[in-house]
């Protein structure tokens, strides 16, 4: 699926049911297969590590499993527990 998308470096990447992470991984992935980081701005490089994966999932334990492959994954994103189809 993320192929089909094609993610760019600077695009925000969210994911409303995000299981363990791996569609947010992939698209990490993507980006940097196709997009070399060294070429980024230091601002560019701080945006694609820290604010450009969100994520939302509304198991406890698949949220913790989330958040721990976000981290051995080196991504920094905001994810948070939660249902993505609540109105709060």
């Amino acid at each position: 699926m993320v192929s089909l998308l094609k993610p760019q470096p600077g695009e925000l990447i969210q994911d409303p049911a995000a299981g363990t992470g791996g569609f947010l991984i992939a698209s990490d992935r993507y980006i940097r297969q196709y997009h070399d980081p060294f070429e980024w701005t230091e601002a560019q490089q701080s945006f694609q590590q820290h604010q450009a994966f969100y994520g939302m999932e509304l198991v406890q334990d698949a949220h913790r499993l989330l958040l721990m492959n976000m981290m051995l994954h080196g991504i920094e994103g905001a994810v948070d527990l939660g249902d993505s189809l609540s109105a709060e």
